[in-house]
């Protein structure tokens, strides 16, 4: 017998501080904002005890009895919580990947109550695979798999929803179950795509051959270059990349540590007018944006999925 005690974390739960006087502070935790603060990557459940079945023998009556054919009872949900106090009290984190985790989970607000809702039952995982700014969370269940991508709102939010929605029918990309903006942040929920990311495999035995890995990868651009681009809104020419480029230079956006020394170009504006003078011309195709290794799924026979879309539309091939 197992009963449903959800994890709040501490972080969540200071966003609703209030400070009284005498440097006292109090936290006005109603239904919904304790929602938004449970932690959907710890156990949800917990075995039974002593003292769980006390608890029920006071909401039920002494005469209390255990329900015949119930794994999981739901009854102390709403009276008993846990509180995940990690990465407030710990201060010795030194390596980077720690601080990142610890800066994100800092800033992202907590689950909308919508979405807490949808991922009831849940079990999430973050991601470690990629370079992704954001954070993404593998959602597993007993019956579906999901995956959730908190963050901060921006207009390549939208941009990879819309590519998504366009895509659909088109490619296999996973499918929109759900997607709010909350206090400045995206909460994108998709389905996942069949297969496996072609750069881990289990075992990596749909890998070997490796000539065949190779040939579905190239298979993966013929497909992608196959879509019809006739009414693609989403473009990515030359012409957009350099507009973009210019706007950057004039608004101080360009990071000149990267802009090296030994180079023909003096300055970033130098190097955006000789890329306007040599434009080559282009070969215009429907393309991915980042086609890498954990953003096309295979099964060992095809291409079974496309991921991480945010950048694609026309563009050369």
């Amino acid at each position: 017998m197992k009963y449903q005690i959800h994890e709040l974390s501490a972080r969540a739960i200071m966003r609703y501080a209030v400070e009284m006087s005498g440097g006292v502070y109090k936290y006005n935790l109603t239904e919904d904002a304790t929602n938004r603060c449970i932690s959907f990557s710890a156990p949800t459940v917990q075995d039974d005890c002593a003292l769980f079945y006390q608890i029920m023998c006071v909401l039920h009556g002494d005469d209390f009895k255990m329900p015949v054919g119930v794994e999981v009872i739901p009854d102390l949900s709403d009276i008993l919580i846990t509180v995940d106090f990690s990465g407030i009290f710990d201060r010795t984190a030194t390596e980077n990947e720690e601080i990142l985790e610890r800066y994100w989970f800092a800033l992202a607000p907590a689950f909308p109550a919508t979405l807490a809702e949808k991922l009831s039952g849940f079990t999430l995982t973050k991601n470690t695979i990629g370079c992704s700014a954001s954070g993404v969370y593998h959602c597993q269940s007993e019956t579906d798999c999901l995956y959730l991508k908190i963050q901060k709102l921006n207009a390549g939010v939208i941009k990879e929803l819309e590519i998504i929605s366009w895509l659909d029918g088109k490619l296999p990309v996973p499918k929109i179950k759900y997607f709010y903006e909350d206090n400045g942040y995206s909460y994108l929920l998709m389905t996942a795509v069949d297969g496996y990311m072609s750069c881990e495999c289990p075992g990596d035995e749909l890998l070997k051959p490796f000539e065949n890995t190779v040939k579905l990868l190239a298979e993966g651009l013929l497909m992608l270059q196959n879509v019809d681009i006739t009414d693609c809104p989403f473009e990515n020419s030359l012409s957009i990349k350099l507009k973009d480029a210019l706007y950057n230079i004039e608004h101080g956006l360009v990071n000149l540590d990267y802009f090296e020394e030994d180079n023909d170009f003096d300055t970033p504006m130098d190097l955006y007018h000789w890329l306007t003078e040599n434009k080559p011309p282009e070969e215009l195709f429907f393309t991915p944006g980042d086609y890498c290794l954990p953003n096309i799924f295979i099964d060992g026979n095809s291409i079974t999925g496309f991921i991480d879309l945010g950048n694609a539309g026309i563009a050369d091939k």
